[in-house]
């Protein structure tokens, strides 16, 4: 989320500010912050299941619940952060290089 957060501002300049904020607020109920997964309709379930974060509020929630939580779980966070930290720079490295020829991060040159 911060990465492609900071990709917009840095590609559309400071005044796309106000398309990143609304992020978190948009994800957080799929994240389970505020409810369990199992109050949410099965679309929204799915979603969820493709966040790290429902992974791991969804652990805390057990903590306080039963004492435990579940290492599956665990793990499954664990797997999906790491994809989602290791894919941006694979995908952006040569449009990370830009700035560095052009000057800019649309191509443009910069004003003289």
């Amino acid at each position: 989320m911060g990465i492609f957060g900071s990709a917009v501002i840095l590609g559309l300049g400071p005044a796309s500010e106000w398309l990143v904020w609304p992020i978190p607020a948009l994800l957080s109920p799929f994240a389970a912050v505020f409810y369990p997964l199992s109050s949410l309709p099965g679309w929204m379930r799915f979603i969820a299941h493709m966040l790290p974060a429902s992974y791991v509020f969804e652990g805390l929630r057990a903590l306080v619940a039963t004492g435990r939580v579940s290492p599956g779980d665990l793990l499954w966070a664990v797997r999906w952060q790491w994809c989602t930290f290791c894919s941006p720079p694979a995908t952006s490295s040569a449009r990370s290089s830009m700035p560095c020829e052009t000057g800019s991060w649309r191509g443009m040159r910069p004003r003289a």
